[in-house]
C-alpha cells in the first residue's frame, strides 16, 4: 500500500497528467540570469541573494519582501513578474518544500515563464515523485528531517487508517480535495504521551483490512468531469 498517483488527484485536486517538469542543471551565474529574466530583479541582486542562500535557492521571505506591495495600479509587467514569483513561493510552501522551509530553489521559474502554460504540467506527479525520493533520503541512518508535500503523506494516512485521524471538516462538500475534509490539528498538536498511545494499535495492525470503494468527481484538463475510483481503507 503507497501513496498513488490517483491517490495525488483525489486528495489535493492538481494535475497529475499533462507536460512533464523538466529542471536542468544551473550553475549559479546561470540561476542569477534566470531570476533576473523571469522576476525582473536586477541580476546583481539576484546573485548576492543566491550567494547569501548558499546554492541555487531563494529565501521565501525574499520573494515576499521584493513583491509583497504589488497592486493594481503597477506596471503590467510587475504585476507579472509578482505572479510568478507568487507561484514560486507557493511551490516552496508546498510541493516542494525543502527540510529549512524557508527557501525554494529557482530552477522551477522555468516553468512559470509563461503564466497561462503553468496549469498544463503535471504538477501532482512531481509531487509525488518528490516525496517518494524524500522518503527514501530520510528512511537512511542519521538522517532526522524530511522534505517534500507533508500535507498529503498526512492526509493519505488519514484516508487509510481510521487511527488519529482529526476531527472531520463539517462544511466539507464533494467538491472539493480530501484534504480539506479533515479539521486542521494546528490548535491541539502532538504531545509524546499521544504519540506513544498511537503506537500499540499500529503494532496490532494486520494485513486483512476491508475496503471501502468511493467515487470521487473532478475535472481533467480539457474540463470534462472524471469520476475516481477510491479506496478508503481501514
Amino acid at each position: 500500500m503507497t501513496v498513488t498517483l490517483d491517490d495525488v488527484w483525489t486528495i489535493l485536486g492538481i494535475p497529475v497528467t499533462g507536460m512533464a517538469l523538466s529542471c536542468p542543471k544551473l550553475t549559479r551565474y546561470e540561476a542569477a540570469e534566470l531570476v533576473s529574466v523571469i522576476l525582473g530583479v536586477p541580476v546583481n541582486d539576484a546573485f548576492v541573494e543566491l550567494v547569501q542562500s548558499r546554492g541555487q535557492s531563494v529565501k521565501l521571505e525574499w520573494l515576499r519582501i521584493r513583491f509583497h506591495e504589488v497592486n493594481d495600479t503597477d506596471d503590467a509587467n510587475f504585476i507579472e513578474y509578482a505572479a510568478r514569483a507568487y507561484l514560486l513561493y507557493l511551490l516552496g510552501c508546498t510541493i516542494f518544500a525543502d527540510k529549512s522551509g524557508t527557501r525554494v530553489p529557482v530552477v522551477y521559474l522555468h516553468m512559470l515563464t509563461n503564466i497561462d502554460a503553468v496549469s498544463s504540467y503535471a504538477w501532482g506527479a512531481a509531487a509525488l515523485a518528490f516525496l517518494y525520493k524524500q522518503l527514501g533520503l530520510t528512511s537512511r541512518a542519521g538522517v532526522k528531517q524530511i522534505a517534500g508535500f507533508l500535507k498529503l503523506l498526512e492526509a493519505w494516512i488519514y484516508e487509510h487508517f481510521r487511527l488519529g485521524r482529526p476531527h472531520p471538516n463539517l462544511s466539507y462538500s464533494d467538491e472539493q480535495p480530501r484534504v480539506c475534509c479533515w479539521s486542521s490539528r494546528r490548535d491541539e498538536g502532538f504531545t509524546e504521551n499521544h504519540l506513544q498511545t498511537l503506537r500499540e494499535p499500529l503494532d496490532m495492525l494486520r494485513a486483512e483490512i476491508s475496503l471501502r470503494l468511493g467515487v470521487a468527481i473532478g475535472t481533467d484538463l480539457s474540463g470534462k468531469n472524471v469520476k475516481h475510483c477510491y479506496m478508503d481503507k481501514w
